[in-house]
């Protein structure tokens, strides 16, 4: 394996792991403003989402997942993200989809702290999330990056 392949395999690998299941979100009433919708269980969201709202991609990611539809996934993924997977052969969204399956995490109880926007207009969101794999749970701390391409808000980054 290639120096810093590997690393690309488990970034690529948390990345399909990660979309939760059970979204929630917390206001935010900082001085940012809020960009959370007024329910704070996304999770049920349905409809329409706006295209200008940086957390109605993350609702939009919180119902597919749940319905995996893991190829629709794919489609809210950033060109960036979308390029990081091809690193380890996953090209399309039938690949994507059976990383997704392959993938023995379970990642629920997302929780949205809080939103910050970026001076490049880059939206990112802190929480935490619960994931189970193996058997055992733990409570994790997250960062999800979003960012507008071509009018719509893609994921582009996640760590914990």
């Amino acid at each position: 394996m290639k120096p810093g392949a590997k690393k690309a395999v488990i970034a690529a690998l948390f990345l399909a792991a990660m979309l939760p299941v059970g979204c929630r979100q917390q206001h935010d009433n900082s001085a940012q403003g809020s960009l959370a919708n007024p329910n704070p269980n996304i999770q049920n969201e349905t409809g329409s989402e706006d295209a200008n709202d940086p957390s109605a991609l993350l609702r939009s990611y919180c119902n597919l997942d749940e319905q995996q539809q893991y190829e629709k996934l794919y489609t809210l993924l950033s060109k960036r993200q979308k390029k990081n997977l091809q690193r380890v052969g996953v090209g399309n969204s039938a690949q994507y989809e059976q990383l997704r399956e392959s993938s023995e995490a379970a990642w629920s109880s997302f929780v949205v702290e809080r939103k910050s926007i970026g001076a490049d207009g880059a939206v990112t969101f802190v929480g935490r999330a619960t994931i189970e794999e193996n058997g055992e749970t733990e409570r994790v701390k997250f960062k999800a990056r979003v960012v507008k391409e071509d009018e719509k808000w893609k994921l582009d980054a996640w760590k914990y």
